[in-house]
């Protein structure tokens, strides 16, 4: 009798034992609660890129799984919260997580803005007679500069004015200069003016 109590005591404690340890290392699901982005709408240039976080409420949820989503990838890509500007617009980046609750940013990107190098006219010496005129042209590199303004003088503008397109008119004979300029870049055409009386031999531009 002693025998048989003892072995249904001893089953007992061991079934006990075994409850309180699986009930003890049981994983509890802590669920997303809320999930913020660092940024909520940034502006980027073509070709620049940033990276997004998320804070995830609580730190301790058991599922931080996240989804990028990019609602236009012609303007702007993500991938694992690296965003990449493609072409001027706007794209809305989402972070959904796996139980649905999601953040997004509105990336506007802008053209990228290329700086000037360098500004060449095609001549750069130009011989005219008096009572003629001569369009010279100028190239500002690289070519996908935005928009540079060329703006164009003579260093006699009474005598030699440069109109906007850079169209030099020839009024009386002398020897000037044809300046081209774009930020803080230039250059010159040296211009030689004479009379319409005077041969061209005459005049040798060194």
């Amino acid at each position: 009798g002693k025998l048989c109590v003892y072995f249904i005591l001893s089953s007992f404690i061991q079934f006990f034992i075994s409850c309180t340890t699986s009930e003890r290392f049981k994983e509890v699901v802590v669920e997303v609660e809320s999930v913020m982005m660092n940024e909520t709408s940034v502006t980027l240039s073509e070709g620049e890129s940033i990276t997004l976080t998320l804070t995830v409420v609580p730190s301790n949820a058991t599922d931080k799984a996240v989804t990028w989503y990019s609602s236009d990838e012609g303007v702007a890509t993500v991938r694992e919260g690296k965003v990449q500007a493609v072409n001027t617009g706007t794209a809305t980046i989402t972070a959904k997580m796996s139980n649905g609750q999601s953040a997004a940013c509105v990336v506007a990107v802008t053209r990228k803005v290329v700086e000037v190098e360098s500004i060449e006219i095609d001549r750069n010496k130009l011989t005219l007679v008096v009572g003629t005129s001569s369009i010279l042209t100028a190239t500002v590199k690289p070519t996908d500069t935005v928009e540079p303004t060329v703006s164009w003088e003579s260093d006699t503008t009474t005598v030699v004015p440069v109109i906007g397109n850079g169209e030099v008119m020839a009024r009386s004979a002398c020897f000037a200069k044809g300046p081209a300029k774009v930020g803080q870049f230039s250059a010159v055409c040296l211009l030689t003016l004479m009379s319409a009386q005077i041969s061209f031999t005459q005049f040798v531009f060194n």
